[in-house]
């Protein structure tokens, strides 16, 4: 459809139609909202944009308008390109895209909420597009190969998840966080004390250096870029990125705030490839200036996707954006993301989110009751957090059986309570660990073959972690000396003794110890963690 539109179709339609096949429906009815409607007269109030041309001129003109400075800027930073591109193929080469302000703004402030929240469905709203007529706009050249060809292991993972019943558009994080500044009538000024976005988060030994950081970042300072946090599961990593999303929406709003998970990433990623969005795709994530991403251990094992992240954050970087990553694992066991990210990862900023100490895991407990209204005595708070492993999300849990018990029974809020429900919810949340289980989590972690752990083997690469699965079988399953060299076709008991003591001996060591797997700390961290993780 090259030229001016045909007879039978309006500038209007078809200019409609060659901006859905650039963006999607779900993304048109989102952002674009009802066509006809002008910004100060839609209902749903100045998210809404309205399409309007002129072919009378000599160049078409389309206007995009919109109901403020800020949504007049998301929308250029977001879809000015396929904007233009669409009205030059609809409207002719001479087309030409103007944005404007509404003249006048509804009286009434309009209720806060984020774009998606007042979108139609997409299947009710979307402008229907006539097949024929989209073949025609869309190029030969724009044919493309499956996303399973192109992205082999990233298509089988997207494939074999289970997808939500809800129908709901490609990275809608993305959407959600830069859609989230509403604005608001103007208010009388009030004085009131600041807002502190970490209020409520319990600090302690082991993120005290992390909460410093993410405190830092939502004040607007600059930190070293890309800031790694890690930690086993339950520490509070994903916690820590939400409360820095909050905090730097509410405190610098001019700044574009991005939060997705890896998975999140992965998705977007595969959908981009399928539907020819990487162009939005791309300016989303590279155009954020506060970065953040959970769990990205997650990409390891999926080539396309880790190149597109490594450019991801080359980008960001290059831009001065703040990037914070998660992971479960330290930067030497995420050699496996790859040289290239490795590399910058090292040349950032990595600090440890350690499992709560006990006189954190006691705030823990008394925040939690707080919480649900339950007086608990200082002394039961103390004897549930000395009995019960884990952290916040365990805490909660316990205090939640406590307030049941309580209720239920009218039960004395006593540290013989306090200690049954520690064990009931120790029991629950970790499972009953076996010879088998520590065998196979070593072999995983420290990448030795399950048979080779009960040879007779005697490499460094193999004494030690078999070391350090008889140590883990004496901890975790008090099973008998006897029982542990059976099971590892040692001799004599006397081998597995002698195994435990030289763990403790390391462990007790001022300086960290080394092992051929990596530090040793770190490496029984993973073990466990592996074994919590079934």
């Amino acid at each position: 459809m090259e030229g001016r539109w045909v007879s039978e179709r309006t500038a209007l339609d078809a200019f409609r139609d060659a901006l859905l096949l650039r963006i999607g429906a779900t993304r048109y009815a989102t952002w674009f909202g009802p066509v006809g409607l002008g910004a100060k007269d839609n209902p749903s109030g100045a998210a809404c944009i309205v399409v309007t041309c002129d072919p009378g001129a000599a160049d078409a003109t389309v206007t995009v308008e919109t109901g403020s400075p800020f949504e007049q800027s998301l929308i250029r930073r977001q879809f000015h390109a396929e904007v233009e591109a669409a009205a030059k193929d609809s409207l002719g080469e001479t087309a030409r895209v103007h944005y404007a302000v509404a003249a006048t703004a509804p009286q009434q402030a309009p209720k806060a909420r984020s774009r998606r929240s007042h979108a139609p469905a997409p299947t009710l709203s979307a402008p229907h597009v006539d097949v024929a007529s989209a073949a025609e706009v869309r190029k030969p050249t724009e044919a493309r190969q499956p996303v399973e060809k192109l992205l082999p292991e990233e298509a089988s993972q997207v494939a074999e998840a289970p997808q939500p019943a809800v129908l709901a558009a490609p990275m809608i994080e993305g959407d959600v966080v830069e859609a989230a500044v509403v604005e608001a009538a103007p208010t009388p000024p009030r004085k009131s004390r600041p807002i502190d976005p970490l209020e409520g988060w319990v600090v302690g030994e082991g993120n005290a250096p992390a909460t410093r950081l993410c405190q830092r970042v939502i004040a607007g300072h600059v930190v070293a870029s890309p800031a790694l946090l890690w930690g086993p599961s339950g520490v509070g990593k994903s916690h820590l990125l939400r409360l820095v999303t909050d905090g730097v929406r509410k405190r610098q709003r001019r700044r574009r705030v991005l939060h997705v998970t890896a998975d999140q990433f992965l998705r977007g990623f595969v959908e981009a490839a399928r539907g020819g969005g990487f162009p939005s795709f791309r300016q989303k994530h590279q155009g954020a200036d506060v970065l953040l991403v959970d769990d990205v251990q997650q990409l390891i094992g999926k080539p396309r996707t880790l190149e597109e992240f490594r450019q991801t954050l080359d980008a960001a970087i290059e831009a001065g954006a703040q990037i914070i990553l998660t992971a479960d694992r330290g930067p030497a066991e995420l050699r496996d993301l790859g040289p290239e990210i490795a590399s910058r990862l090292a040349g950032g900023l990595a600090v440890e989110v350690a499992t709560p100490d006990g006189d954190m895991r006691e705030r823990l407990v008394l925040q939690a009751a707080k919480r649900v209204g339950l007086d608990l005595p200082a002394a039961t708070a103390r004897a549930l957090a000395c009995r019960l492993v884990g952290g916040g999300r365990e805490a909660q849990g316990a205090v939640n059986r406590i307030a049941l018990i309580h209720d239920t029974f009218a039960s004395v809020l006593d540290e013989a309570l306090a200690q049954r429900v520690a064990d009931d919810t120790n029991r629950l949340s970790s499972p009953p660990v076996r010879l088998a289980d520590i065998q196979r989590a070593v072999s995983e972690v420290c990448h030795v073959d399950l048979k080779t752990l009960r040879s007779d083997k005697r490499t460094k690469a193999v004494t030690e972690p078999r070391m350090l699965a008889m140590w883990l079988s004496r901890k975790m399953t008090g099973s008998a000396w006897s029982e542990i060299g059976d099971y590892y076709h040692r001799k004599s008991h006397s081998t597995v003794i002698a195994a435990h003591k030289r763990v403790e001996q390391l462990l007790s060591a001022k300086e960290p110890k080394r092992i051929t797997a990596g530090d040793l700390g770190e490496t029984i961290r993973r073990i466990e963690a592996a074994l919590r993780c079934g």
